[in-house]
C-alpha cells in the first residue's frame, strides 16, 4: 500500500470475530506496531454489527438515535399548537428513517419482541407528537388517528422489496401498491362483491376479503363484531377495544380507499 501512496487509517481501524458460540471469543491482529482487538460490536455503514449478528445492538442504538432525532423535533412540532399535522407528519419522518434505516440487513431481529418493543417505543413517542395527544394514548389507538404505519410493517416491508428487487413485488409491499391502485378508483362498487356499494360498513362487517382480519379479531374478544355491537364491545374491556383497533390498522393499511370513506361516514 506504501508503494501507491495509501496508507491504512489505524485509529479507524476495528475488529469483530463473529461467532455463535456462547464463550466471548478474543482475537487481535497487529498492523505495525498497531494493536486492533476484537469488539463486541462496530458501527459498519451505518448498522451496529455485533459478534453474535443478533442486531440488538443496532436496534438499541437506532431507538436511541430516533428519540434525540425526536427531542430535536419536538419544539417545531409543538404539542397542541404549531404545525398542522400534515407537516408534523413531514418531520416524523425523520424519525421513521433513523429507526428503519438499513432495515433488510438486521430485519430478522425483531423477530426478538423486546427489540420491536424498543422500536415501538419511539414510534409510539413521535405518532404522539403528529397526533397532539395525551403520551398515555396506546400505540395502536395513535397509529389509527395519524394514518402512521406501524415500524415494524414498514421495516417487513423494507425488507421483502429488497428481496424482490428487479422482480414482482411481494405480498407485503402488494397490499400497498394494489391498495393505491383501488384507492384511486373512481367506482364506489365493491370489487369482490357485484353489486354491492363499498361503504365502511360493508367493508369492516361483511367483505369476504377481510374475513381473516375479522376472524382474529373473533378470536381475540370472543365474539362477532356488529354494528349494533361494535361500541359497547370496544367499551366494555381493554382486551375488546385492542382488538379492534387491530381491525381496523389492518383495514387502513390493506385497503386504503374504503378506510378514507370512515370520516364521512361518521365511523
Amino acid at each position: 500500500m506504501s508503494g501507491v501512496g495509501l496508507e491504512i487509517a489505524l485509529h479507524k481501524s476495528e475488529m469483530i470475530l463473529v461467532s455463535n458460540l456462547q464463550p466471548v471469543q478474543v482475537a487481535s491482529i497487529k498492523i505495525g506496531s498497531h494493536v486492533v482487538r476484537a469488539q463486541e460490536a462496530i458501527k459498519y455503514l451505518g448498522v451496529m454489527i455485533d459478534s453474535k449478528l443478533s442486531f440488538k445492538n443496532h436496534v438499541e442504538y437506532a431507538s436511541s438515535k430516533a428519540k434525540k432525532a425526536l427531542h430535536a423535533l419536538s419544539g417545531m412540532m409543538g404539542r397542541t399548537k404549531g404545525l398542522s399535522s400534515s407537516k408534523r407528519r413531514l418531520l416524523a419522518g425523520v424519525v421513521s428513517s433513523v429507526l428503519r434505516y438499513a432495515g433488510p440487513a438486521w430485519a430478522e431481529a425483531l423477530t426478538v419482541q423486546r427489540n420491536l418493543d424498543s422500536l415501538n417505543q419511539v414510534h409510539r413517542l413521535t405518532a404522539v407528537r403528529v397526533a397532539g395527544s395525551f403520551s398515555t394514548v396506546s400505540l395502536a389507538a395513535v397509529c389509527v388517528i395519524t394514518g402512521m404505519i406501524p415500524v415494524g410493517i414498514r421495516v417487513e416491508e423494507d425488507m421483502e422489496c429488497y428481496a424482490g428487487r428487479g422482480r414482482a413485488r411481494t405480498r407485503g409491499a402488494g397490499r400497498w401498491s394494489a391498495g393505491s391502485v383501488r384507492g384511486r378508483a373512481s367506482s364506489e362498487m365493491c370489487p369482490a362483491c357485484a353489486g354491492v356499494v363499498e361503504s365502511p360498513e360493508h367493508v369492516v362487517f361483511r367483505c369476504p376479503r377481510f374475513d381473516e382480519a375479522r376472524s382474529r379479531t373473533r378470536a381475540i374478544i370472543g365474539e362477532e363484531i356488529r354494528p349494533e355491537n361494535i361500541v359497547s364491545l370496544m367499551c366494555g374491556n381493554r382486551e375488546a377495544f385492542d382488538g379492534n383497533i387491530q381491525l381496523f390498522i389492518t383495514l387502513r393499511y390493506m385497503y386504503p380507499r374504503p378506510y378514507a370513506r370512515f370520516y364521512s361516514a361518521g365511523l
